[in-house]
C-alpha cells in the first residue's frame, strides 16, 4: 500500500510538472505572437491603419501542438466590419480623392462601424534559430476590418491595369 502511495504522489508531481511546462510554454508562445504583431501592426498617428489598431483586438483561446513542433493558435478577433461601407464608398467616388479626404472618410467608417467578432488562427513554427509566427490571411483580414483582402484585390487590379 505504502508503495502505491508514492507511485501516486510521483505521478501527481510528473503530471504537475509537465502541466507547469506546458503552461509555461503556452504563454512564452502567446506573448511571441503578440510582440509580433505589435512589431508589424505599427502605423503613423491619424492614420486609417493606426485606427483599425485602435478599434481592433485578439484575445488568445486555444493552443494546439503538432508532432513535428508546430502550433496553431486560435483566438478571437473582434474588429469594426467596413467591408460593405468601403465597397459603397469606392463605388460612389467620382473624383479621385486626395490622400487627407480619403484617411478622414475611411477613418470615419471604422468609427461608425459595427464590430463583428470571429475566429482565427496564426501559426507558430518551431525553427532552428526559435520559432516563426505566420498569421492566416483571415487573421489579418479580421484585424483590418474585414477588408484587407479586398483592399490587395483592388491594388492588384490596378497594379494590372484591370
Amino acid at each position: 500500500m505504502k508503495n502505491m502511495k508514492n507511485l501516486c504522489g510521483i505521478l501527481l508531481v510528473l503530471a504537475t510538472l509537465i502541466s507547469l511546462t506546458s503552461c509555461n510554454q503556452q504563454r512564452k508562445i502567446t506573448q511571441l505572437v503578440q510582440t509580433e504583431w505589435e512589431e508589424a501592426d505599427n502605423f503613423e498617428n491619424n492614420s486609417f491603419m493606426q485606427v483599425f489598431s485602435d478599434y481592433s483586438n485578439f484575445v488568445f483561446i486555444d493552443m494546439q501542438e503538432s508532432t513535428d513542433g508546430c502550433y496553431t493558435l486560435s483566438y478571437e478577433i473582434t474588429s469594426p466590419f467596413v467591408l460593405d461601407e468601403l465597397k459603397k464608398y469606392q463605388s460612389d467616388i467620382t473624383e479621385i480623392p486626395d490622400e487627407t479626404q480619403m484617411n478622414a472618410k475611411i477613418i470615419e467608417m471604422i468609427q461608425n462601424a459595427t464590430p463583428k467578432t470571429t475566429t482565427q488562427t496564426v501559426t507558430v513554427y518551431t525553427t532552428d534559430d526559435g520559432y516563426q509566427v505566420v498569421f492566416s490571411q483571415g487573421f489579418i483580414d479580421a484585424m483590418y476590418g474585414y477588408c484587407y483582402t479586398y483592399c490587395m484585390e483592388e491594388i492588384h487590379k490596378v497594379l494590372e491595369g484591370n
